[in-house]
């Protein structure tokens, strides 16, 4: 069973990544989708297990996702699935989807 929706694309953002109110640092993407991020990281064990805050910034102002680590590749990184669960997590999305999405004018 595949469980890749969309297209990942190769795209470095920043992301300040929190457990809980814990601050466990500040990782940058290798590859993004709309439904989830790989996060660079050398030990992934201290991003698994819990849901996790994600905080990027788009057009100045700062967003925060949730998301589950579900893959985890030890000296790469970690996979990490997107979760939308309340109406509040509504604009972060929209700011996120805008950001990875491609500018059709640039080609």
């Amino acid at each position: 069973m595949e469980r890749r929706h969309r297209v990942r694309v190769a795209l470095r953002l920043a992301f300040e990544v929190f457990s809980r109110d814990r601050y466990l640092g500040r990782f940058w993407t290798r590859d993004v989708s709309q439904e989830g991020l790989f996060l660079e990281v050398n030990d992934p064990e201290g991003l698994s297990g819990t849901l996790l805050s994600l905080c990027f910034r788009a057009a100045g102002v700062e967003h925060r996702l949730r998301g589950i680590a579900i893959r985890k590749v030890q000296g790469q990184g970690v996979g990490i699935q997107l979760a939308f669960w309340r109406q509040a997590d509504d604009d972060a999305f929209a700011a996120y989807r805008k950001l990875i999405q491609p500018d059709p004018d640039a080609g």
